[in-house]
């Protein structure tokens, strides 16, 4: 489910987050299960209370995934400002890609096709398509 490429040094993403993976997973099955509400307050919960740079990442990244998948428009600016912050100085190419992918997806809902397809480009860069 997470991450894995040559380009991280044979670490992947997973294993990066430590001890973090098991609530992360319970976040991600959350949402599989379409349980987006749920998926956001773990998710908020997790952003809250994480220390590892690359677990709170995804935390935020999760989040913002299911802001998305619950429409919450008006909360998409700031959560994805906050995500951007939060993968700026990793070195994470699925944390970019996989952000700017939802954020295009946010941009979308919001009626800006313009920065969706800004996004994707993006996206696409960074996960090296």
């Amino acid at each position: 489910m997470w991450h894995n490429c040559g380009r991280c040094g044979g670490v992947g993403l997973r294993d990066r987050f430590g001890e973090d993976a098991e609530p992360l997973d319970a976040v991600q099955e959350l949402m599989v299960a379409g349980r987006m509400a749920a998926a956001l307050r773990a998710a908020e919960r997790l952003v809250a209370t994480l220390t590892n740079p690359y677990s709170h990442a995804q935390a935020h990244v999760h989040r913002v995934c299911a802001l998305v998948n619950l429409g919450r428009t008006t909360q998409y600016t700031a959560a994805v400002d906050e995500a951007f912050a939060a993968v700026e100085e990793l070195p994470e190419p699925y944390l970019h890609g996989h952000l700017h992918a939802v954020a295009a997806l946010a941009a979308r809902q919001q009626g800006a096709p313009e920065r969706s397809l800004t996004h994707l480009v993006q996206a696409a860069r960074a996960l090296g398509a």
